[in-house]
């Protein structure tokens, strides 16, 4: 065996003892006062010296590796955005998932990451009319005359107006618009046409005046009972504001025709203008002398005659 053939044996024998004379006896970890949390930073560089994190974030933890630390990341266990403060943003419009109530459609920031096409507030999904700016209170519909109403369900969408109404106004707020409302002052049945029923104690009233305006025999002169019925009537009238007076006036047979017509168109001129001098306006007042041409009773005798010289009054809408 020559001289080099037994220096390598010889080093191969002598490798293992070197090795094992080298290699350290295991023993407890010891943490170094220096460096607490043993993230390789300093306790002085270290921002979280009791939390191991990496260098770059100056030793805080960073459980999703955002590069947002846990004590500033308001989703520390899914990777997010700095701007979001950590959290994920699916859609890229700038809310983040955690926020975003639209997550996976492209949102306004002040819509709460939902879609709003045409700017009006309310967001696409719940905007009826997305394409046409609106108001809440429409669901996102346009609603010219800001009564509440959308323009689409409005009747009269340039005039303020109630939802009772279909959006037209109604001044007496009876449900019924004024453009169908015979009595728009005053609230009323539709059966009416928007008119107050006239009352069971006013309708035996105006049947009274058959007994009580009479005139002085063959005139046109009012009795001091008939002018006293006129003045309650005219009280009467004043309640119902949009009802019209219409006034009939007849005569018994005695006489010649001519002249009971005459007499009666007399008799219900008196009527009207004693209305009119206690404040009734004209356009609200219209008589008519019949004559004899309507008897209710025999004009033979003296009581049907009496019947028959009558006046009757009735309530109606023009």
């Amino acid at each position: 065996m020559n001289p080099s053939t037994w220096k390598i044996l010889f080093l191969v024998m002598l490798f293992p003892i070197v090795s094992l004379a080298q290699t350290p006896k295991p023993g407890p970890f010891k943490v170094r006062k220096s460096d607490r949390d043993g993230d390789g930073l300093k306790n002085k560089r270290d921002r979280c010296p009791d939390q191991a994190g990496p260098s770059y974030l100056f030793g805080c933890p960073d459980s999703d590796g955002d590069g947002v630390t846990d004590s500033k990341d308001l989703c520390p266990l899914e990777a997010g955005l700095e701007l979001l403060l950590g959290c994920p943003d699916r859609d890229a419009d700038g809310v983040s998932d955690l926020f975003d109530e639209c997550p996976d459609v492209p949102g306004l920031i002040d819509r709460k990451g939902c879609p709003d096409r045409d700017r009006d507030g309310v967001v696409d999904d719940l905007d009826l009319c997305p394409d046409q700016p609106g108001s809440e209170l429409t669901f996102g519909c346009p609603d010219r005359d800001a009564d509440g109403i959308a323009d689409r369900d409005d009747k009269c969408p340039d005039l303020p107006g109630a939802l009772s109404a279909n959006g037209c106004p109604d001044s007496d707020g009876d449900g019924i618009s004024d453009d169908l409302d015979r009595c728009p002052l005053t609230p009323g049945l539709s059966a009416l046409l928007g008119c107050p029923e006239i009352q069971p104690e006013d309708r035996d009233f105006l049947y009274r005046a058959r007994e009580r305006i009479r005139f002085e025999p063959e005139s046109a002169l009012l009795e001091t009972d008939a002018k006293a019925y006129l003045d309650e009537l005219a009280n009467l009238l004043n309640r119902y504001s949009d009802f019209q007076l219409r006034i009939s006036v007849h005569t018994d047979t005695q006489g010649p025709l001519d002249a009971n017509q005459k007499l009666s168109e007399l008799q219900g001129e008196a009527c009207l203008k004693y209305l009119t001098e206690k404040g009734i306006k004209a356009s609200r007042l219209s008589a008519r002398g019949f004559g004899e041409n309507k008897p209710i009773a025999n004009n033979r005798y003296p009581e049907g005659r009496m019947k028959n010289r009558r006046v009757e009054v009735e309530l109606v809408l023009d």
